[in-house]
C-alpha cells in the first residue's frame, strides 16, 4: 500500500495542512514541535481512528474542533480516498473508490481492509514512534500471530474463542465441581429426593401452623382497637402541649436575627481596606502556591542530594575546603583562634607578672593601713582572676584549633597548611555538579516567581505572610462556622417546633374531636400510664406481627414443598434427562478447549524459529555483523549470544539503548514479513534513529533503501538532516 497524499483539516496542532508523498523513501524534516509526530499520528488515525481516550484527548484539534482530514492511498493498483472525522466521541469514516467516486467497504476500518491487521498490530510493527516506541507488546502481537495463522484473518480471535469455550465450560460445571448448571441440577435433584421423603410430614405441619396463625390475627385485632383509643388520648395531650411551644417560636426568630447581625459584623472585621473578603477559591490558590513551593523545595533538596552524591569521590580535604568556602577562609578560620589564643596568653603572662608585686604591696599595706591593704588585696585578686581567665579562654581556642586540625587529619599546623595547599590545587572538572547547579538556579528562579505571585495574592487581603493569611482564614472560617452551626441548630429547633405545632388548635389539619378531648384533659393528667400501656400493646402487636409473618413464611415454604410425591418423581425424571444432556455437552466443550489450546501453543512454537531466523539476518546487517543471531520466544521476548563463549544467552535488556532499538526494529521487520499478507504496509519512523551511531544508521538506511526499491513505502520523520545525508539512493526530501 502506498500513501499518495495527506490533507489535514484539523488534527492536534495542525490545521489546513497538505502533504504529497511519493512511493519509495521520503524524509520529512522539521524542527521540534513542527508537527512531525502529529503527521505520523494522523496516518495511523486515518487507517484506524482513535484507539483509546488518551489519543483522542492528545490529537483532537487544540481549538476544540473535530479531528478531521483525508488521505489518498494506492492499493494493488487501485486508488482510494479515506475521509475521517472524530468529534465529541462520534467517529465517521468513509472509503471512496477514486475510479468510480463511490463509497466502498462501508463500516470497516481502512487499515484492516488494505493491510489485513488491526490497529494494535500496525502500531507494534510498521508504526515506529519516538525513543522507546520501538518496543513491542508481545502478548498482543503473539495473539495476532495465532489468529492469522489459524484462520488467515487477524480479526478472528482465537483467544476469544478459547475464552468463550472456557466460559461455557464454567457455566456448565466448575473445575471443583461445586458450581455451574450441572451442579445446580444435581443439588436440585437431591433436594427433590429429600422433599419426597418429607412430603407427608409437611401436610401435618401446615394444619398446626394455620391454627396458630388464626389465633394470632384475632389477638392482634383486639389489641388494635385498644391502641386506637389510647392513640386519641395521646394525640389530645400532644395538642395541649403544642400551645406551650408557640411562645418559643418568637425567641427562635429573634435568635436568627442576632446571628445574621453577627455574621455581617464578622465579615466586616475580616474584610480588607479595599473591600476584599477571602473565599475558598482564594485560599485554594494560596494552598496551591504553597504546595508548588514545597514541591520546588523538594526538587532543590533532591538536586543538592545528587550534588553531594556526585562529590563522593572527591578527596575529603577538597570537600572540607569547599565546605568552608575556599583556602582563604579555611586559613582565616585557623589564624583567628591562633591570634586570639596568643593574645590571651600574652595578657595572662602580664596579669601573672603583675600579680606578684601586687601581692607584696597588698601585704605591706595591710601592715600599715587595713583599708588600703584590703583594696590592694582586691586588686591582686583581680589580677589573679584575669590570669586564670586568660589561660582558660586560651584553652577554648586551642581546642578549636585542634578540632580543625583533626577534621583535616593534620597533627601539626604545618601539616594542616600543606593539606590545605594540596586541596586548593585540586580542580576537577565536574559537569554533573555544574548541571545540577544550573538546574538549582532555575528552580530558585521559579521559586522567586511563585513567591512574587504569593506576595500579590497576600497583598489583596493585606497580609504579610502565607501562614498569617491561612491562619486568618481559619479564624474567619471558624467564626463563620460557629455562627452557621448555631444558625443550623436554631433553624433545626425552629423546624422541629413548627413540625410539632402543625396547623394549630383551630386548624383544619387537626380532628375537631381530638381538640375537644384535649380541652377536657386536666392539667395534671398522668400521661405516663397511657404511654406505657400504648407502648406495651404496640410492642406486643409488633411481636405478634413478626410471629405472624414468620408463620406465613413457614406456611408458604410448606405450601411450596408440599408437592404430591408423583409430581416430585416427574420432576426428578426431567432433571435426570437434562443432566445427561448437559454432561455430554460439557465433555465436548472440555475436549474443544484442550485441543484449541494445544494447537495454539504448537503453532506459536513453529513460528518462533522463522521469526528468529529473519530477525537474526536483519540484526546481523544492522550491527555490521557483530550480532549474528537473535532468538525470539513464543511470547516475542528476545535474547542473544553475547559472544563470551558461555552457553547461556542474555535478554536484550543487557544491550545498549541503540542496540536494543535495532533489535526491536529487526523483530518488527520479521513480524511484517510474517503478518502482512494482503499488502506491504508503509513503514513510518518518527525520530526512531536518534540513539543509533552513524555506522548503524547507515546500515539501517541501506536495508530500508533496498525495501523502498522493492516497492515498500518508507516515511522517515526527523528533526535532523543526518538521515537524509546518510542516504545513498534518491529520496524525496520534505521540509516543514
Amino acid at each position: 500500500m502506498q500513501i499518495e497524499s495527506l490533507n489535514i483539516i484539523s488534527f492536534g496542532g495542525l490545521r489546513d495542512f497538505s502533504l504529497d508523498l511519493s512511493g519509495g523513501l521520503s524524509v520529512i524534516e522539521g524542527a521540534n514541535e513542527s508537527g512531525k509526530s502529529t503527521i505520523a499520528a494522523f496516518i495511523k488515525f486515518m487507517l484506524y481512528g482513535f484507539t483509546d481516550k488518551n489519543e483522542r484527548t492528545l490529537h483532537t484539534s487544540w481549538d476544540g474542533e473535530a479531528a478531521e482530514g483525508t488521505m489518498t492511498v494506492n492499493c494493488s493498483g487501485n486508488r482510494y480516498r479515506i475521509g475521517r472525522r472524530s468529534s465529541q466521541g462520534r467517529d465517521e469514516c468513509q472509503i471512496i473508490d477514486c475510479a468510480s467516486n463511490t463509497q466502498c467497504f462501508k463500516g470497516r476500518q481502512p487499515g484492516e481492509v488494505f493491510l489485513g491487521v488491526d490497529a494494535e498490530v500496525f502500531a507494534h510493527t510498521a508504526y515506529v514512534s519516538q525513543i522507546g516506541g520501538g518496543r513491542i507488546n508481545g502478548q498482543i502481537v503473539a495473539e495476532s500471530i495465532g489468529n492469522i495463522l489459524f484462520s488467515a484473518d487477524e480479526t478472528l480471535n482465537v483467544q476469544r474463542a478459547q475464552k468463550r469455550l472456557e466460559d461455557e465450560r464454567v457455566r456448565l460445571w466448575h473445575k471443583n465441581k461445586r458450581g455451574g448448571r450441572i451442579y445446580e441440577l444435581e443439588c436440585e435433584r437431591e433436594e427433590l429426593l429429600e422433599r419426597r421423603k418429607a412430603a407427608s410430614a409437611d401436610y401435618a405441619a401446615i394444619i398446626s401452623k394455620e391454627g396458630q396463625l388464626y389465633d394470632l390475627k384475632a389477638k392482634i385485632e383486639e389489641n388494635a382497637e385498644k391502641i386506637e383509643k389510647l392513640s386519641k388520648i395521646l394525640g389530645a395531650h400532644e395538642t395541649k402541649r403544642r400551645m406551650a411551644q408557640r411562645s418559643a417560636l418568637e425567641n427562635l426568630y429573634r435568635r436568627l436575627e442576632v446571628l445574621d447581625s453577627q455574621q455581617k459584623q464578622t465579615e466586616a472585621r475580616y474584610r480588607s481596606d479595599s473591600g476584599f473578603l477571602p473565599d475558598k477559591s482564594y485560599i485554594t490558590e494560596l494552598g496551591n502556591i504553597k504546595q508548588e513551593l514545597a514541591h520546588i523545595d523538594i526538587r532543590i533538596s533532591e538536586l543538592e542530594r545528587q550534588a553531594e552524591q556526585a562529590e563522593e569521590d572527591v578527596p575529603e580535604a577538597v570537600s572540607l575546603l569547599r565546605k568552608y568556602g575556599g583556602r582563604d577562609k579555611v586559613m582565616q578560620k585557623l589564624e583567628e583562634p591562633r591570634i586570639r589564643r596568643r593574645a590571651l596568653l600574652a595578657f595572662g603572662v602580664v596579669f601573672g607578672l603583675l600579680f606578684v608585686p601586687a601581692t607584696v604591696i597588698a601585704v605591706l599595706l595591710m601592715m600599715i593601713n587595713y583599708t588600703y591593704g584590703a583594696i590592694a588585696v582586691l586588686g591582686a585578686l583581680a589580677l589573679l582572676f584575669g590570669f586564670v581567665m586568660c589561660f582558660v579562654s586560651s584553652s577554648k581556642y586551642a581546642r578549636a584549633i585542634d578540632e580543625l586540625l583533626d577534621e583535616f587529619g593534620a597533627a601539626r599546623v604545618s601539616d594542616f597548611k600543606q593539606i590545605v595547599s594540596d586541596a586548593a590545587e585540586y580542580l576537577p572538572v565536574d559537569r554533573t555538579v555544574k548541571f545540577i547547579e544550573s538546574e538549582r538556579e532555575k528552580l530558585q528562579s521559579q521559586r522567586e516567581e511563585k513567591l512574587s505571585e504569593l506576595g500579590m495574592l497576600l497583598a489583596r487581603w493585606g497580609k504579610q505572610s502565607l501562614d498569617e493569611a491561612l491562619a486568618g482564614f481559619e479564624e474567619y472560617k471558624s467564626e463563620l462556622s460557629a455562627i452557621e452551626e448555631e444558625r443550623k441548630k436554631t433553624e433545626a429547633e425552629l423546624s422541629g417546633a413548627m413540625a410539632q405545632i402543625g396547623g394549630g388548635l383551630e386548624g383544619n389539619s387537626v380532628d375537631p374531636a381530638l381538640i375537644e378531648l384535649a380541652r377536657k384533659l386536666p392539667d395534671d393528667f398522668d400521661i405516663a400510664n397511657v404511654k406505657r400501656e400504648y407502648e406495651f400493646l404496640t410492642k406486643a402487636n409488633a411481636s405478634m406481627a413478626e410471629r405472624t409473618h414468620a408463620l406465613e413464611l413457614e406456611l408458604a415454604a410448606l405450601y411450596a414443598k408440599a408437592d404430591p410425591p408423583a409430581a416430585i418423581a416427574d420432576r426428578i425424571t426431567a432433571i435426570d434427562y437434562k443432566l445427561a444432556k448437559l454432561r455430554k455437552r460439557y465433555n465436548a466443550v472440555e475436549l474443544a478447549v484442550e485441543t484449541l489450546r494445544s494447537a495454539s501453543e504448537n503453532m506459536r512454537e513453529r513460528i518462533a524459529p522463522q521469526l528468529s531466523k529473519y530477525a537474526g539476518n536483519m540484526m546481523e546487517a544492522f550491527s555490521g555483523g557483530k550480532y549474528r543471531s537473535i532468538s525470539v520466544a513464543t511470547d516475542l521476548s528476545m535474547s542473544y549470544d553475547a559472544g563470551s563463549g558461555a552457553l547461556t544467552r542474555h535478554g536484550i535488556e543487557f544491550m545498549s539503548a541503540g542496540t536494543q532499538d535495532i533489535a526491536y526494529l529487526s523483530l518488527r521487520l520479521a513480524l511484517i514479513n510474517l503478518l502482512f499478507r494482503k499488502e506491504s504496509p508503509p513503514l513510518i519512523f518518527d525520530e526512531s534513529f536518534t540513539r543509533l551511531d552513524d555506522g548503524r544508521l547507515r546500515n539501517v538506511l541501506r536495508l530500508l533503501e533496498k525495501a523502498a526499491a522493492n516497492g515498500t513505502q518508507i516515511i522517515i520523520l526527523t528533526a535532523q538532516p543526518r538521515e537524509y545525508i546518510a542516504l545513498t539512493a534518491s529520496a524525496k526530501r520534505i521540509k516543514i
